[in-house]
């Protein structure tokens, strides 16, 4: 427990003094994190993967430097937390924050990450044990998405093929809504970013789904996202 209250007390020095942080001990931070990624504790891992996340969110873009000792150790895990269920839902959930911050930084500094990150997620899409797991992994395609822009072309359909699963579920249970509305916001951001040539060929597709949604749905959560696919 000591170990966690030092990192969520570094995590939250991050947004406090992020200046001084930046000039002066950015190096004693990172490391201190990045050695508790593989604590033999659970509790410390997930609070070390929280310190990333808070890190990679204030401490730009000085944190980004440091991405070949970061991101190595966040892939890492992430494939250790993917299909792992319900009890590792708090681990999951911090390491795909993590993963996320700092990867939307990073820019066309991950595009070289893109073949192992991308497969990844496509393995978490396809086998993972609860439904908050997928949801984290299809928003970790939107921030990968605004991160490298044309650079996910050659990914785009086998995105679209996982989103269409969720997009087009005839399942009206609130686990398929979280899944389609978090389909429908990372395609909006795909639409902004992939380049027009690429998803011009879905974009009547995407407006008489919208439509249908917003003609058969009252949920506002979910009007918003089909309101903002639109907009996309």
């Amino acid at each position: 427990f000591d170990r966690k209250a030092a990192l969520t007390a570094l995590a939250v020095l991050a947004e406090g003094c992020r200046d001084f942080i930046r000039r002066k001990c950015l190096s004693d931070f990172v490391e201190t994190a990045c050695k508790c990624v593989d604590d033999d504790e659970k509790l410390v891992r997930s609070a070390a993967m929280f310190a990333l996340g808070q890190f990679s969110e204030h401490l730009q873009p000085e944190i980004s430097s440091y991405s070949n000792v970061i991101l190595p150790l966040l892939i890492k895990r992430i494939v250790e937390c993917t299909g792992s269920g319900e009890d590792n839902r708090i681990a999951i959930t911090k390491t795909y924050y993590a993963l996320e911050i700092f990867c939307e930084n990073l820019d066309d500094k991950l595009v070289p990450h893109l073949p192992v990150i991308m497969k990844i997620l496509f393995n978490a899409l396809e086998n993972a044990a609860i439904v908050h797991e997928r949801e984290l992994a299809i928003s970790f395609i939107g921030a990968i998405a605004n991160a490298v822009k044309e650079n996910l072309q050659p990914y785009f359909p086998k995105i679209v093929e996982y989103l269409k699963i969720y997009l087009l579920a005839s399942d009206a249970g609130a686990s398929a809504q979280i899944l389609q509305m978090q389909a429908l916001d990372t395609l909006g951001v795909l639409a902004r970013t992939i380049g027009a040539a690429v998803f011009l060929p879905l974009a009547d597709e995407c407006i008489q789904l919208c439509l249908v949604l917003l003609e058969r749905v009252d949920d506002p959560d979910l009007r918003r996202c089909a309101y903002g696919l639109l907009a996309s």
